[in-house]
């Protein structure tokens, strides 16, 4: 090794060992508490907003925007939206009602943290909604989760997150929409009419959901995991991942995978359906259908594998077109050979 590169792995070695000594030093000051290296405020304050009731004020929408606190929406008894909310000296919040329709929108200003930015303590923001209420809700958040759960009767739902997870269950209406940039879509025991997810990179994973027209997924790399699902038309795309969906019911089901495998089981007979199955690089199992069939399942990927099964019976094929041996006609018996 030369002078040269023997002082170069000096110096590094010597700036590793002094930040780890650095940091070592901030975590002992810290009583090797992580919630003490936090730079945010820990003064923070609850705050609870409660709009007129229903039946003398009905809303018709509820839109909430923020940049960095989870977000908890769920039924209530009551007859009032309730909203409870966290502030400090640099998070702040509006709630008020414009028109008919609840605003709810955060806002923190941006510093640079000397070692950590953000809080270890929970400060989820909660809407309470009224069972009866019928509205919209628009959700759309920069980083942290969002749960629904309780939730019928809804017009549309719009539920977006930059980085965090998306999570809905028992609920019902008649758009619904998720999206996310980083972060995994899950649903469960879900009632509309379309059903729209889509991920930049993350998974989605449906469960026991009943759409009337579609349910459309759409991800770039992750995966897809469905059980349950009763619509009309499905459609799933993905970019990088693979795709298992059991128990699936459709008119009309689509699945394409750019890199991944496809392996999905329906309710009914293979008879019910026309099935296209097919892989660029990989093999395909799946029963021949009938091309005059109703219901059609089309399922393709281009390096992975195919695998189709129904209910109702099936039996598995191949992409190969050459005959199995047990099709070609046996071979009539010898002749007895003759006695002398």
């Amino acid at each position: 090794m030369s002078k040269g590169k023997k002082t170069l792995l000096i110096v590094a070695t010597a700036l590793v060992v002094s930040g780890c000594v650095i940091s070592f030093g901030a975590f002992a000051a810290a009583g090797f508490n992580p919630e003490n290296l936090s730079t945010e405020s820990r003064s923070w304050t609850p705050a609870t907003k409660t709009f007129r009731p229903e039946a003398e004020s009905p809303h018709t929408a509820i839109v909430l925007r923020d940049a960095g606190e989870n977000v908890r929406i769920e039924a209530t008894d009551g007859d009032a939206i309730e909203v409870t909310y966290w502030t400090n000296e640099r998070k702040r919040f509006d709630v008020a009602d414009s028109g008919g329709t609840v605003v709810i929108e955060g806002t923190r200003e941006s510093y640079l943290g000397i070692m950590m930015v953000g809080s270890f303590e929970d400060h989820t923001t909660v809407v309470k909604i009224p069972r009866g209420y019928a509205g919209t809700l628009d959700i759309d958040l920069m980083g942290g989760n969002l749960d629904m759960t309780d939730l019928t009767g809804l017009d549309s739902v719009t539920a977006k997150t930059a980085s965090g997870d998306v999570r809905l269950a028992r609920l019902a209406a008649n758009d619904i929409t998720t999206s996310t940039a980083s972060g995994n879509v899950r649903a469960s025991n879900v009632r509309c009419s379309q059903l729209n997810a889509t991920t930049m990179s993350g998974d989605v994973e449906l469960s026991d959901i009943e759409a009337s027209e579609i349910v459309k997924l759409d991800t770039t790399s992750g995966s897809h995991l469905l059980r349950g699902v009763n619509t009309l038309a499905l459609n799933a795309q993905i970019g990088s991942g693979d795709i298992l969906a059991t128990g699936v019911s459709a008119v009309d089901a689509t699945f394409d995978a750019s890199s991944g495998s496809v392996s999905a089981s329906f309710v009914g007979s293979d008879r019910e359906y026309a099935i296209e199955a097919s892989s660029t690089s990989g093999s395909v199992h799946a029963p021949a259908g009938s091309a005059t069939a109703s219901r059609r399942v089309s399922a393709r990927t281009m390096s992975g594998d195919v695998t189709l099964t129904f209910s109702g019976g099936g039996a598995s094929g191949s992409e190969s077109s050459a005959p199995s041996p047990s099709s070609f006609p046996e071979a009539p018996e010898a002749p007895t050979a003759p006695t002398f």
